[in-house]
């Protein structure tokens, strides 16, 4: 692995106040200088006219790390994250800006109706006034619409939300005078930070009630558990509605198929369905928001659930030799999946592979969750890379192992030098001696 550090956070944050900004800061100690993004809840931040992403450095490989929010609102408060990311790791500082008197945050609910919505006609029908009762731990915001029509605020129309109680709010519509063009389907839309409803009316200004029925409202706050040792996923909500809604899971704007993987189960006691969606062997991929949609003839509601999913690393198929150059280069890759950039380390036998001139160890990320991990050996030696390989992958979960590869590397055999059988000396031909005349 790389000298360095990893990212890490040694103190809490802090918040100050600058003038008429607010001042989130962390301490960071991390080499080489990591990448730093801040987020509100899951959204990221821009650095821009209203927030300001700056870093000082304050010692050898010690920052501090700041996000300034100018001319703060309401809307600001909220759970915060600094997160910094190097190759050798990553870390997170989290910190809740509240901007309502210092109060800890409360884990909320989205809106519920306390009873169904209603049209009230007052002074023989020359006032209408539509209301909705809701509950919710933090004031809601709400939304009218006539159609498809925001519905804006006139003299003829006037908005209102009264505070009863502790959590208990009634929210109106005041249409003085109602003519023909007032008629028709209403819609009014209510949310906090933990979700929303809609309460859907329709008026007849000839004097026609509100469709009967009940509204689908969340009975119990939306939950996310975990069985089978984190095998399955369960997403489940609680639901009071009438007629039966209609019920579809969406993640990330797009809507959730079932499949073998993924089960939707609705089971119903009166008017109260209790909604699961199942998840079988998550997958980093799986994580995001899902929202619960839950309508029928006399409103809407939904909840949002973020789902996590921080695991070990998984490792699920043996390490490959996927490239091999003859006495010139061996690359071992295996893939790894991972939440966040794993620390990897290559062993050889039992011994760990530590990078030189001769090995190197690349990590690429190929796409969400998973990271090809390699390990690269220039001009193999025989006799000191020959051997089973294997890779060792830990985050912040845990750590795994991979199965083990086996390099051979066939020392180069020389083909012995053929002997030279020695020249056999030819013997001189014998030349006849010449007979004396007369000899036979």
């Amino acid at each position: 692995v790389p000298d360095g550090k990893a990212p890490r956070f040694p103190k809490k944050p802090t918040i100050r106040q600058e003038g008429d900004a607010l001042v989130l800061e962390c301490i960071l100690e991390a080499h080489p200088f990591p990448e730093i993004s801040w987020f509100l809840g899951p959204k990221k931040i821009a650095d821009g006219t209203r927030h300001k992403i700056s870093k000082k450095e304050t010692a050898k490989h010690t920052y501090l790390l700041s996000l300034e929010i100018r001319d703060p609102t309401t809307e600001d408060g909220g759970n915060y994250r600094c997160n910094a990311v190097n190759e050798l790791g990553d870390s997170n500082a989290n910190i809740t800006l509240n901007l309502k008197g210092g109060e800890p945050p409360k884990t909320g609910d989205p809106p519920v109706f306390t009873e169904k919505a209603k049209i009230i006609p007052k002074d023989s029908g020359a006032i209408i006034v539509m209301e909705c009762h809701v509950k919710s731990k933090t004031a809601p915001q709400f939304t009218w619409l006539h159609g498809s029509d925001p519905v804006k605020e006139d003299p003829h129309i006037k908005f209102n939300m009264a505070k009863e109680g502790t959590e208990d709010y009634v929210i109106t519509l005041t249409i003085t005078g109602p003519n023909k063009d007032d008629g028709g389907a209403y819609k009014c839309n209510i949310r906090n930070e933990h979700g929303e409803i809609n309460a859907n009316l329709n008026l007849n200004i000839a004097g026609a009630a509100a469709p009967t029925g009940v509204a689908p409202s969340f009975v119990e706050k939306p939950q996310i558990t975990a069985e089978q040792e984190g095998k399955l996923i369960i997403m489940e909500c609680k639901v009071r509605a009438d007629p039966k809604p209609t019920i579809s899971w969406l993640k990330e704007g797009v809507t959730v198929q079932e499949g073998k993987r993924i089960k939707q189960i609705i089971t119903q006691d009166k008017d109260v369905y209790h909604i699961r969606l199942e998840l079988y062997d998550p997958e980093f991929s799986d994580a995001g928001v899902y929202k619960c949609n839950v309508k029928n003839s006399a409103g809407e509601s939904n909840a949002n659930l973020t789902l996590n999913i921080e695991l070990a690393p998984v490792i699920k198929e043996r390490p490959k030799i996927v490239r091999r150059e003859h006495h010139k280069t061996i690359v071992i890759e295996c893939h790894v999946q991972s939440a966040n950039k794993p620390e990897v380390v290559w062993f050889k036998e039992n011994t760990m592979v530590r990078e030189d001139t001769r090995h190197q160890v690349h990590i690429r990320q190929v796409s969400q969750g998973e990271f090809a991990v390699a390990l690269e050996i220039d001009k193999p030696d025989a006799v000191q890379d020959k051997g089973v390989y294997k890779l060792v992958a830990k985050n912040v979960k845990g750590e795994a192992a991979s199965q083990t590869v086996s390099v051979e590397l066939d020392e180069e055999k020389k083909e012995p030098e053929k002997k030279k059988e020695p020249e056999k000396k030819k013997e001189p031909e014998k030349k006849e001696e010449a007979k004396p005349k007369g000899e036979k």
